[in-house]
């Protein structure tokens, strides 16, 4: 069980893809920093973001890399708690594949959302959040018992702050959190219907 854990050291062995995921999150966040000190730049957005003036043809790899960089270390941290909590919990439900899958397919989900429908550029790893939150409704709905109480609480808690600041604050991406959460609903959906015996939460 995911809030049985004790230590960092046993979150690691427990559940290296995910905090694989974190530590990658962090390191990348700690270059940016380092690089912007030492070039003087104030963004790498024109250059890794996505957004509706970005085109996709002729920089594909923005709606993958935008996912991997963020505004400030607040911005990393809510993102980094949320795939902590609740990918933990989805690492010990899904076979390795489905949860590369879910990781990818929210992250390009969201950035394809945000290419369609939002200005500016996006960047932050929310699109995968909230595709984890997609995925735990869809498992609420179909079988509660597979998400342990905690991280439902957590779930619930994040749907009642985050959705409503999701359209409240200026800076947030409607978007991106919108097409990652249905990106969840899709793999969740899909997982139900094709592995309906493997229920087992760890």
């Amino acid at each position: 069980m995911v809030t049985e854990v004790a230590s960092i050291r046993e979150y690691r062995e427990r559940f290296p893809i995910t905090w694989g995921i974190a530590v990658l999150l962090l390191g990348i966040m700690v270059l940016d920093v380092a690089g912007k000190i030492i070039t003087g730049a104030e963004s790498w957005n024109p250059w890794i973001g996505v957004g509706q003036e970005v085109s996709l043809s002729d920089d594909p790899y923005r709606v993958v890399t935008y996912a991997f960089f963020h505004f400030n270390w607040l911005h990393l941290a809510a993102n980094v708690m949320a795939i902590l909590v609740m990918g933990a919990w989805m690492e010990s439900c899904f076979p390795l594949r489905w949860y590369l899958g879910l990781f990818l397919g929210g992250i390009v989900g969201a950035g394809l959302a945000v290419w369609i429908w939002q200005t500016g550029t996006v960047v932050g790893s929310s699109g995968f959040g909230f595709a984890l939150l997609g995925v735990g409704t869809m498992f609420f709905l179909w079988d509660r018992t597979m998400i342990e109480p905690p991280v439902q609480s957590f779930m619930i808690g994040l749907c009642i702050v985050g959705w409503p600041l999701t359209f409240l604050t200026p800076f947030a991406s409607i978007a991106g959190h919108v097409g990652g959460f249905l990106a969840g609903i899709l793999v969740g959906g899909l997982y139900i219907i094709i592995q309906p015996d493997k229920k087992s939460a760890g």
